[in-house]
């Protein structure tokens, strides 16, 4: 890993068992403010458009995997606004908000940073996964 690809300070590595999400980026976790889950990558030319801005694709992806991991439940329904693009080296963060946990969807949301700036708002339906896998 060089040093343009190092995550930000106080990330850990976060492995996924999903060949999509492998092959999509490396992909960092931190424990935010109260808990809450905060998942971190560097954007690298893989994950951007030909203006070296960060696809619309990528960033969707990024957001589906860090609800789905708080969540701990597969995707229903996922609502998207875009606010501002990220570049090729940008660190970008989804800071992640679980807002209700029920027996049979949970309700979950993110905003995507960049820095200070926003880049995207997202909320998601889930369905929660019948156990947690033993470690």
């Amino acid at each position: 890993m060089s040093e343009d690809d190092a995550p930000a300070a106080g990330f850990e590595k976060l492995a996924s068992r999903s060949p999509f999400v492998q092959e999509s980026g490396t992909f960092y976790k931190r424990e935010g403010p109260g808990g809450a889950l905060v998942v971190g990558t560097r954007i690298g030319p893989a994950q951007a458009n030909a203006e070296a801005r960060v696809h619309g694709a990528f960033l969707l992806t990024l957001a589906d995997f860090a609800l789905s991991v708080a969540a701990y439940g597969i995707t229903l329904n996922l609502s998207a606004d875009f606010l501002r693009p990220a570049h090729v080296g940008d660190w970008v963060e989804a800071h992640v908000t679980v807002r209700k946990r029920g027996e049979s969807v949970i309700f979950a949301d993110a905003i995507l940073r960049s820095g200070t700036d926003e880049l995207m708002r997202v909320s998601g339906l889930f369905s929660p996964f019948a156990k947690r896998p033993e470690p």
